[in-house]
């Protein structure tokens, strides 16, 4: 014999009654008491805590520290792709003044940041306690980042300066070595070539005008010479110009060499990872596929059952009816 069920019919009429009783509530209410809660609210009526301030102080201040940073960045790149021999110096100045912001500021964060642990302390609270204590950390670990990157900045900068400085002395000092010592020896060839031809103007009415003649001849030869092996000095000094710029290029290229093989080691370990995490979550879904299987199986025999329990109850009203019709 089956049931009807009432619990449609009993959340109706439910709804009903109480649509009903709110109909007709009262409606004396003011425009006042309409839009303020009749309650008071715990959230609204609480008073922020005293370290909330120094909260958005320091995320302010961090921002515009990043901010700053980045156009420090910017100032190096400029002034160490700017010519040796150029006098302007605002962008030294500038550097400067943000060098001097930046260390300001880190001091006031280092300032707010032992103020927040004083708070922790007096926190009496230990949800507050622990809170004032993650916020705490989070903004020194921040702090440290970028302190750390400051300074990675200003040894990058200082490196790359050192490096130009060397390589331009090394070539300025060696040309200015070198020309001095050719424009010596062109002035004493000169010299002793004056003093020859005076005195062969002397001696000409002497009977060695002929001797005297090949002496000339031959210090302009040495002139000659001089001026091929000071050509020659040149030509020296651009082959090692060009080797010295070759080695710079090469020593570019096996850097670049390393930063490529470091960013392949990543590149592998976020393979290996993602690997590893595609391996765990096909375990877990063979898992929950096994599972599934066995929920099916167990479904199917239920319904089995149920079917046979169906067919055994509509075969037994079935004899009854028939017996009752043979009475």
């Amino acid at each position: 014999m089956t049931t009807r069920s009432l619990t449609d019919i009993f959340i109706l009429m439910r709804n009903n009654a109480s649509q009903t009783r709110n109909m007709y509530a009262d409606q004396g209410l003011s425009d006042r008491s309409a839009l303020v809660p009749m309650e008071d609210d715990i959230e609204l009526g609480r008073v922020p805590p005293s370290w909330s301030s120094m909260v958005e102080e320091s995320q302010f201040t961090l921002m515009r520290l990043k901010s700053k940073l980045a156009t420090l960045k910017d100032l190096y790149a400029n002034l160490i792709s700017r010519p040796a021999f150029d006098d302007n110096d605002r962008d030294e100045q500038e550097i400067k003044s943000l060098t001097e912001d930046i260390m300001r500021m880190s001091n006031g964060l280092c300032k707010i940041a032992g103020k927040m642990e004083a708070e922790g302390r007096r926190a009496v609270s230990p949800l507050e306690r622990r809170l004032l204590q993650s916020v705490t950390r989070a903004m020194v670990t921040e702090m440290s980042t970028l302190q750390a990157e400051f300074k990675a900045v200003e040894s990058n900068y200082v490196n790359m300066v050192k490096s130009r400085e060397e390589r331009s002395k090394f070539y300025f000092d060696f040309e200015t070595e070198t020309s001095e010592e050719d424009w010596g020896e062109i002035n004493l060839v000169q010299q002793s070539m004056k003093q020859r031809v005076v005195k062969s103007r002397e001696e000409r009415s002497k009977p060695y005008f002929d001797f005297e003649t090949e002496t000339v001849e031959e210090d302009w030869g040495e002139i000659n010479l001089v001026q091929q092996s000071i050509e020659q000095r040149g030509v020296d000094e651009k082959q090692v110009e060009n080797i010295m710029r070759s080695f710079v290029e090469l020593r570019d290229l096996y850097l670049d060499l390393s930063r490529l093989i470091v960013d392949q080691g990543t590149i592998l370990d976020r393979i290996d990872y993602h690997v590893e995490q595609a391996q765990n979550q096909i375990s877990r879904g063979t898992q929950k596929i096994a599972k599934a299987a066995q929920y099916q199986s167990i479904y199917s025999i239920y319904n089995q059952y149920t079917s046979i329990v169906f067919n055994m109850k509509f075969l037994y009203c079935k004899k009854l009816v028939v017996c009752f019709r043979e009475s």
